[in-house]
């Protein structure tokens, strides 16, 4: 039999796939033979080593697909909610969370584009300005580069003590902007 030799590979958990990621790759890496060593880092990288042997070469390729926010709320209920030119942002995220609610789930988390225009959308409808943006109203704010730039959903499930992957049902919102002064055109003599 041919010696073992030590490899070591590290693998970058996407932020937008959660804890659900890393516990994806723990679990792909467990079905390996002759792991060594595990860590987990906190900047989203899961190194592990293994033996192997020198005629093999195999890295491991983990796909995120399944985990990732647009595969979620593809795969669950959503409705399209539209609301008055006049209402507020706020006033849009609260009718969202009193949606879900009324259907009989728990809100979980937002999901919006990599680009959104979410947090200026808050700030020029209610001068809101919000110094987190990895939570809205306490929620947790996902990211998909699939998502349009203008787009916020609300995912929900059953229960408030899930995660992303437990979306059962979301609520999707096109973010506009409300009409001002400054977007119309004024002759001035």
């Amino acid at each position: 039999m041919k010696e073992l030799r030590e490899i070591t590979q590290t693998i970058e958990v996407p932020t937008n796939t959660g804890v659900e990621g890393f516990l994806h790759v723990m679990r792909e890496v467990l079905r390996l033979p002759r792991i060594q060593r595990i860590a987990i880092e906190s900047n989203g990288k899961f190194t592990f080593t293994r033996l192997q042997r020198p005629d093999v070469e195999n890295n491991l390729n983990v796909s995120f697909d399944h985990l990732s926010p647009y595969y979620v709320i593809r795969n669950s209920e959503m409705k399209e909610m539209n609301y008055p030119e006049s209402m507020s942002s706020l006033a849009v995220v609260a009718n969202m969370l009193d949606a879900v609610g009324t259907k009989g789930f728990s809100p979980t988390a937002f999901i919006v584009s990599t680009q959104t225009t979410l947090w200026s959308w808050l700030r020029f409808s209610d001068a809101v300005s919000l110094s987190d943006q990895d939570a809205l109203l306490g929620y947790p704010v996902f990211h998909d580069q699939k998502i349009p730039d203008t787009v916020l959903v609300l995912c929900a499930s059953l229960d408030r003590s899930t995660s992303l992957i437990d979306t059962k049902f979301s609520i999707k919102v096109e973010m506009r902007k409300r009409a001002s002064i400054l977007d119309e055109e004024i002759e001035i003599r």
